[in-house]
């Protein structure tokens, strides 16, 4: 005889409400099912309807791991049978649950109410008030309204025919029976003017509110007083009547008892007159225009708006980047988790979101995410050991549209357009200029269509589903000449010239001399041109230096130009079923679409000539320690690194400025891509790991000398998925890659992105010079776990420029960030990353001129005080651009001497962070060279001028930061004079310049 196996018993409600999520659930299983399938994952619920025959079919709706059922308004007066069943089902017994679905209360729109953006009840508004309508429901909650506002064209109580549309939104009614809609009044003004309507005297309102089609309800209209108005002469009116016969009589029909007055949308005939109200309520009001608007209280509520109203159209075209973010019900999978270590006596619903939050992040790049239900539901055990499993189903992430106001150009992007019953239509879409800047004012802009071998488009087209026509484009003409002439006019539109008179002899025979001449010329007229709103570029200086020689009094004249900002608008037309669709989007004031304009470094490869310039010392890589990829040539692992930087999105100067510093760091200047384990003595061991979680490193040191293996498999014990000291884990899964990739964990999920066993075989990380480099690539985005389980991105830490932070997170520990810096101040000054425009703080509120005299002048630029800029002006009049920067407001701690400098402000002072400043700056013979050795990084922005100033005119090249104050300016670290960043310590300097 046959065990019996799966499920034995479910429960749930028989009689579920229509239109609701009941939950059916696995309450036993037959004894004889093994542990393993005790699975409610495994488990399918498929659904079968009764016949009127009694007999029961199925309806082939079947459910994988999901007990779940809503049953819609179809299923009324109908008998189901659900059943659970891990192989067949049985039709029987305590495995399948009958049941009979119970309609939801009578819906009912109780009353619908004008309010005032403070929420107050309107009764008079102004012409720049929110019109809240507010519809009070029975029975509706989670359900969408249709609010609707019209215009009745007629003064007075009266009303006509000539009702017209102005706006309309679909609102969920919330938990607690409340609808809210908000529309502007303004809306309907401009629809009056649009109609050729000049300063009308009255507007009357209402507000229809739907549910369905057979649910609606009105308020009665609402005036809009304009006392600027003069009353033209009156027409004379016939009262005309309606016949209800061949005969001519008029009819009135008598109302029963039960029937609701028309709502004033169905008087006028206007929109969808086919159903009776159920419920009418009517409140008054009117505009004035002298009124002032009411403001709306800071906890007030908005309106969720989750469609636009049901009429063919063109509703909306825009710009967007596609994102996979939007949760659907389709399976696409099984995941099968396993548990790190042991969990006892679990609450399954605080383990269901751990496993939720580390699970999502790691599935997403697949565009699949898991819902905390299934999760909550495979948890059958109450307790689970290191290395049991459970399984629950994935679902897709689907594609959502989200608008952006600006891209680069060459960036990829979709342009958009949002319909209303069109689809199946193509909708054809036209990206026009504002103004006159690479073609003319509101001409076609051609972009490439975004494949290979994309063709040059004009007008775009698209067939129009589920509500949107989209078409993926580059913003870029198809020709690379075309591609530069418009970089050049988004440089700056020519404007004029300006001639300037120099005031010594200047040598110009050279090409070097000509750019640096160039460059001292366009930092002394930077400011006079700055008030004509203008600038002028050092290429234009260089090209109108003809002569080899310039004497004093002698002239030249050359191009200036202004800064321009391409914005785009969007044209689109479709032919509906009914009638010609147009529509102008994005053409207002703060609605356009700007080319951003974009550094051209930023998404560049690293070049070898730049690497060389990074690392002239550094003649072969990885040379040391153990790989099977050997050592290769610079130019092969620049390829293996760019591919790196692309995949990973380390795509701005900064960012891959600071990744290129942390993987310099780790790999010993890409002399090894494994860890070092062998040690010889004591502070070597202690500079990395300390006494409290290694005591024997202190207590008998020596037995881990010259002993790699023995080394890893006490670091590294019973930590992220490594077994004890005993099993090996620790030396086998020690740190190989540019960032070292460490411990079993960190093996499993970088080898679950990249499709390799490195669990089984971790050597294989070292196999292949692109996996090596990848694997850093992974950790800087992927491979940062929080507490909650989140992975953290490193590029979003770079983006902020926390080179601290960002040293803590690849390294543990902040111990060596001042040798990071180091390496990172080269690497800057390579890429230019204070040129970069994805990072430029903007011009400066405030700016500093340093004599070599030792006078320091400041402009102030405008009141913000945000930034601070900094030149230094030498003894043969050149400038000096020392940079911008960002600028810390901070409650000043000490009062008297220790104020603001510039007397501006009396109660803040204005700190900056040294680690963001120049550290390295050479010109002609004008330089310094400054390494940071301290913690109390944050001086003052007057004090900053000074030391800027005494740097470069001693020229030395090893000055040593020993510290100012913290980031609130206080005086720490055993000294008391170093308050407001006003005073601080540098190392003593030798006479010899040697250090």
């Amino acid at each position: 005889m046959s065990v019996k196996k799966g499920v034995s018993r479910i429960s749930g409600n028989p009689s579920p409400t229509i239109g609701e999520k009941t939950l059916y659930k696995i309450e036993e299983w037959y004894p004889g099912t093994p542990k393993a399938e005790q699975n409610p994952a495994l488990v399918t619920w498929e659904l079968f309807k009764k016949r009127s025959n009694g007999s029961f079919t199925t309806t082939n709706i079947k459910k994988i791991g999901d007990g779940n059922f809503t049953f819609g308004e179809v299923s009324a007066k109908n008998t189901y049978r659900l059943e659970a069943y891990l192989h067949e089902p049985e039709g029987k017994g305590s495995t399948i649950i009958d049941i009979t679905p119970q309609p939801a209360g009578i819906p009912k729109i109780d009353k619908v109410e004008l309010h005032y953006a403070d929420d107050s009840k309107g009764t008079v508004f102004s012409y720049d008030d929110k019109l809240v309508a507010k519809a009070q429901c029975v029975n509706l909650t989670g359900k969408k309204l249709l609010f609707t506002l019209w215009e009745d064209d007629a003064t007075g109580d009266g009303h006509n025919n000539a009702n017209l549309f102005v706006d309309s939104k679909e609102v969920l009614v919330d938990k607690t029976g409340m609808a809210t809609a908000e529309f502007a009044l303004t809306k309907a003004l401009m629809q009056k003017a649009a109609g050729g309507e000049k300063d009308p005297k009255k507007l009357e309102f209402y507000v229809t509110v739907e549910y369905y089609k057979d649910r609606k309800h009105a308020t009665n209209n609402v005036e809009v007083q304009n006392p600027e108005y003069k009353e033209p002469a009156q027409q004379p009116k016939s009262d005309t009547k309606i016949p209800a016969s061949d005969s001519g009589q008029t009819v009135t029909p008598a109302k029963t008892n039960n029937e609701q007055p028309a709502s004033k949308k169905e008087e006028k005939g206007v929109g969808d007159t086919s159903q009776k109200p159920e419920a009418v309520k009517e409140t008054k009001g009117t505009v004035e225009p002298e009124q002032k608007p009411t403001a709306q209280k800071p906890e007030g509520k908005t309106t969720s708006v989750v469609e636009e109203p049901k009429t063919e159209g063109l509703l909306d075209a825009f710009f967007a980047k596609e994102e996979f973010t939007k949760e659907t019900d389709e399976a696409d999978g099984q995941h099968k988790y396993t548990f790190a270590k042991d969990n006892n006596n679990i609450n399954k619903d605080n383990i269901a979101n751990i496993i939720k939050g580390k699970v999502n992040p790691a599935v997403k790049k697949d565009k699949k995410f898991a819902k905390f239900d299934d999760i909550k539901n495979a948890l059958t055990q109450t307790s689970y050991k290191k290395g049991e499993s459970i399984t629950f189903p994935l679902y897709k992430l689907g594609p959502v549209m989200t608008p952006i106001n600006s891209a680069p150009l060459e960036e990829e992007v979709f342009v958009v357009a949002k319909t209303m019953l069109l689809d199946g239509k193509e909708v054809s879409i036209n990206i026009k200029e504002k103004e006159e800047l690479l073609l003319a004012k509101d001409a076609d802009l051609p972009v490439l269509e975004a494949k290979e071998n994309g063709a040059e488009l004009t007008t775009l087209k698209a067939t129009a589903q589920n509500g949107l026509a989209k078409i993926k484009i580059k913003l870029r003409p198809k020709s690379d000449e075309t591609l530069k002439e418009w970089r050049e006019k988004l440089s700056g539109k020519k404007d004029g010239t300006h001639t300037y008179k120099f005031g010594g002899t200047n040598k110009t025979g050279t090409a070097e001399e000509k750019k640096r001449i160039a460059g001292v010329i366009a930092n002394k007229i930077k400011d006079e041109l700055a008030k004509q709103e203008k600038f002028t570029k050092t290429d234009a200086i260089v090209k109108a230096l003809t002569k080899e020689v310039y004497n004093k009094d002698e002239e030249v004249t050359f191009d200036v130009f202004k800064k321009v900002t391409e914005f785009l608008w969007l044209k689109a037309e479709c032919t509906g079923n009914i009638k010609k669709h147009e529509g102008e989007f994005l053409k207002k004031e703060g609605s356009y679409f700007e080319i951003a304009k974009k550094c051209p470094r930023c998404e560049a490869p690293i070049t070898a000539e730049e690497f060389k310039q990074m690392y002239p010392d550094v003649a072969q890589l990885f040379d040391k320690g153990t790989n099977s990829f050997g050592s290769p040539t610079i130019e092969t692992f620049l390829t293996s690194l760019n591919k790196t930087l692309k995949e990973f999105k380390i795509n701005t100067c900064v960012k891959k400025a600071f990744f290129l510093t942390q993987i310099t760091k780790e790999t010993g200047y890409f002399s090894r891509a494994d860890e070092n384990l062998y040690y010889t003595t004591e502070t070597a061991l202690h500079s990395f790991w300390s006494k409290e979680s290694h005591p024997r490193l202190y207590s008998n040191p020596s037995e881990f000398f010259k002993n790699p293996e023995k080394l890893g498999n006490y670091v590294y014990r019973n930590i992220a998925e490594n077994g004890d000291e005993a099993s090996g884990d620790g030396y086998k899964y020690r740190g190989r890659g540019l960032i070292q990739i460490t411990r079993k964990k960190g093996y499993r999920r970088f080898g679950e992105y990249a499709g390799k066993d490195l669990v089984a075989d971790p050597d294989l990380l070292l196999s292949d010079l692109d996996l090596t480099t990848r694997s850093a690539g992974w950790y800087w985005k992927h491979g940062v776990l929080l507490n909650d389980g989140s992975e953290k991105d490193l590029n979003t830490v770079a983006d902020k420029g926390d080179f601290k932070e960002v040293t803590r997170l690849v390294h543990g520990s902040t111990n060596d960030v001042a040798a990071r810096e180091t390496i990172l101040t080269k690497i800057k000054e390579v890429l230019k990353t204070d040129e970069c425009q994805a990072t430029s703080i903007g011009d400066a509120d405030v700016e500093y001129h340093i004599q070599s005299t030792g006078e320091i002048q400041y402009k102030f630029k405008n009141e913000k005080r945000e930034s601070a800029a900094y030149f230094y002006h030498d003894s043969a009049g050149n400038i000096h651009d020392l940079g911008k920067y960002k600028l810390v407001k901070v409650k000043e701690n000490y009062g008297g001497v220790y104020k603001d400098k510039l007397g501006k402000d009396t109660e803040n002072i204005y700190l900056i962070d040294v680690r963001n400043v120049k550290h390295t700056y050479k010109k002609d013979s004008v330089g310094f060279t400054m390494t940071i050795n301290t913690v109390r990084y944050y001086m003052n922005d007057v004090t900053m001028a000074a030391l800027f100033g005494a740097l470069l005119e001693c020229n030395y090249d090893d000055f040593v930061f020993n510290g100012f104050s913290n980031e609130k300016g206080e005086s720490v670290g055993g000294s008391k004079s170093h308050k407001n960043g006003m005073n601080g310590d540098l190392r003593y300097l030798r006479t010899d310049k040697k250090g």
